[in-house]
């Protein structure tokens, strides 16, 4: 365990996509209480594709996650994330090993939900 592992003191609800409908919208396996590091702002990363983006927020996790994945800084029971209107989709994950090369720290990138 790394020292920011140790230190994930926050409480979010995760949802992975689970498959995509007929008319290619995700749906979504149930939620998932985890421990983060949820930092508010916005930051500039580069996109899998090569494209500088800029992201909503960074959620630090100890656990796998991939793009187009949503989650909720908070507990959350609801079945479907697009129901939360606070709720942020991914749109990037770096993961870096530690010093040791014994486990691995993972950054999400996010993207608040925009309505309209």
């Amino acid at each position: 365990m790394s020292f920011l592992t140790k230190n994930l003191r926050q409480r979010a609800t995760y949802w992975a996509v689970s498959t995509l409908n007929a008319s290619g919208d995700p749906t979504f396996v149930a939620p998932k209480a985890i421990k983060v590091r949820w930092e508010k702002g916005q930051a500039v990363f580069t996109s899998i594709g090569g494209e500088e983006a800029t992201a909503d927020g960074l959620l630090f996790v100890a656990i796998d996650m991939f793009e187009g994945d949503m989650v909720y800084l908070g507990v959350s029971t609801a079945a479907d994330p697009t129901t939360v209107t606070v709720a942020f989709t991914i749109l990037s994950v770096r993961v870096t090993p530690t010093l040791n090369g014994r486990s691995f720290e993972r950054m999400a990138f996010l993207r608040a939900r925009r309505f309209g």
